[in-house]
């Protein structure tokens, strides 16, 4: 018998429709497939140590392929690993591996479930793991092991608690992984804030990776990170109480998108960010290019910016950031916090556009947009160019002596010949005083404001609001793949229309029979034979996930990324 039977519903590999019709159509006995980790000597009973039994029961199933499947209960272990493994999915809705013991070398490795070697076409479905809440032992959720060669890999309705990172895909240095996807997870309360600790989910150095519906709460260094590696989607997560209460004296965001390029992040909701939400930031000789951060929720945020771009990286020579766009965002600073809602340090080809920004109550000055073009100095235009604001809303309301100013100049913009162009952004009438950022006399010659320019405009004591043009502008980035925008719309909605199809079919695995197993896998293997012929279909079945594909497909199209 083929082992790619195993293999989960549009996971590709070597099953063929042949194959999947014949276990729909019962002409295979599935049943046999699905292994149980009670018939390798497992207890779940909590307090028996099952390492050598659960370690026993991956290795049968790395081999053969197929369903391995965890009884509900509670498993003491010290770190797992599957290796080698091509079309197995393991399955736990109702068990809890309860990690013991302490690593020795994090972030390089962990007490947690390792995927090593050559993997391809592996689910880790409904799992539950549990950490010791202690940064020294290191628990993990799902992790790459060093010098992996993973494809295909899905984490799906896994929880995580008291871990030091939830789910952790790739190593930039010494891994390979492509189509990764993480999605239907909760992980809450990441410890540790140094390397390697605290951390919710992390992308690093793979590529088409989908991390997708994700819930993580109390992250203590990053909810979300994206490094390196290129073709990733962030969509449609949940953050709360990132860094609340951590005093070590960094900033860390909720997101990240670090050295990275070919990104969409959109569709997440972060509150109470205590270090900042979003953040995309370069670092030396690795380019950041093709990021759109778009229709993004960011409530009651904390740190220096609610979006931050390029952080506060002084640009060296050979540093790339550049088509960068900040789209349809909507951003809610609490009464009595005063921090920039968007702020750009550098960069080349940035488009920041159509976002709604509300202060309950500045008591300071605060500002909808900084430019600052940091490295450029009077009459240069080294780091940054192609820099457009244009239709953002900012409303709110001051007390004492605050300030809320739509746009805000760092003293190097006002004074570099750097091209920036203001367009169509507005501020209710009972917001007076400045439009733009007091201070600096703009003698840069490549500013257009509205449709005028402004060289020689003393910024401070004067408002600009009447030169803003009346209507929008049509702002069409260049330089991006078509191509892979119009696949990262179609994966997605397809990667959550197959999530669909799986989440509850094996809910009645733990206490079922084999032939309760056998009808089970024929229904999911048929779920996802529907999936693969109608993709559009199933995903009707989900409005939700409709309207996902359908946002971001127009968002695409609106913005020049993808042709309709």
């Amino acid at each position: 018998m083929s082992r790619s039977f195993g293999l989960p519903p549009g996971g590709g590999g070597d099953v063929t429709q042949e194959e999947l019709d014949a276990v729909a159509d019962g002409k295979v006995d599935v049943g046999a497939l699905a292994l149980n980790a009670a018939d390798y000597g497992t207890t779940g009973d909590g307090t028996t140590n099952d390492t050598a039994a659960l370690q026993a029961a991956l290795d049968a199933v790395a081999a053969s392929g197929g369903v391995l499947i965890l009884p509900p209960g509670t498993y003491e272990s010290g770190a797992l690993d599957l290796t080698d493994a091509n079309g197995v999915h393991v399955v736990g809705y109702g068990a809890t591996i309860a990690w013991s013991g302490a690593a020795t070398s994090v972030p390089t490795d962990y007490i947690g479930l390792a995927l090593a070697g050559t993997c391809s076409n592996v689910t880790v479905e409904g799992l539950r793991f549990q950490g010791s809440g202690t940064i020294a032992d290191g628990h993990a959720g799902v992790y790459t092991a060093q010098n992996a060669t993973l494809t295909g890999v899905t984490v799906a309705n896994c929880a995580g608690d008291d871990l030091s990172v939830g789910v952790h895909i790739g190593h930039a240095v010494t891994s390979t992984v492509t189509g990764a996807t993480v999605t239907g997870c909760r992980l809450d309360t990441l410890v540790g804030t140094g390397s390697g600790h605290g951390y919710g989910i992390v992308s690093s150095g793979a590529t088409d990776t989908r991390i997708i519906g994700n819930s993580v709460v109390g992250a203590r260094r990053h909810s979300i990170y994206v490094s390196a590696g290129s073709r990733v989607v962030v969509a449609n997560n949940t953050i709360h109480n990132h860094r609340q209460s951590v005093t070590d004296g960094s900033l860390k965001s909720a997101i990240v998108l670090a050295r990275t390029s070919d990104i969409v992040c959109t569709g997440n909701t972060i509150i109470d960010g205590w270090d900042g939400g979003i953040e995309v930031t370069p670092d030396t000789g690795t380019p950041v290019r093709n990021v759109l951060v778009a229709n993004n929720v960011i409530v009651n945020p904390h740190g220096p910016a609610a979006i931050w771009l390029a952080s506060d990286i002084n640009p060296p020579t050979g540093l790339v950031f550049d088509h960068i766009d900040v789209r349809g965002n909507s951003i809610r600073v609490a009464a009595g916090v005063n921090i920039d809602a968007i702020r750009l340090r550098w960069g080349k080809n940035v488009t920041i556009a159509g976002n709604s920004v509300n202060f309950e109550q500045a008591s300071t000055e605060v500002h909808a947009v900084e430019i600052r073009t940091l490295g450029e100095t009077a009459g240069t235009a080294t780091y940054s160019g192609g820099i457009v604001v244009e239709h953002n809303q900012t409303t709110g309301a001051v007390t004492g002596a605050g300030a809320i100013l739509p746009i805000a100049f760092g003293a190097d913009a006002a004074a570099s010949a750097v091209d920036m162009r203001f367009v169509g952004n507005s501020r209710p009438g009972t917001l007076t005083g400045n439009f733009f950022a007091a201070g600096a006399n703009l003698t840069n010659p490549k500013v257009t404001i509205g449709h005028q320019p402004s060289t020689g405009i003393t910024l401070s004591g004067v408002s600009l609001a009447q030169l803003e043009s009346p209507s929008p502008q049509a702002v069409v980035p260049v330089g991006h793949s078509d191509t892979f925008w119009e696949r990262e719309a179609s994966l997605v909605m397809y990667t959550q229309a197959h999530i669909k199809s799986e989440r509850n079919i094996f809910a009645s695995f733990g206490a079922g029979t084999e032939s309760s197993i056998g009808a089970t896998w024929k229904a999911f293997n048929q779920a996802g034979i529907t999936a693969r012929r109608s993709i559009g279909a199933a995903a009707t079945d989900a409005a939700s996930t409709q309207t996902l594909a359908n946002n971001i497909r127009t968002l695409l199209i609106d913005i020049g990324w993808a042709q309709t």
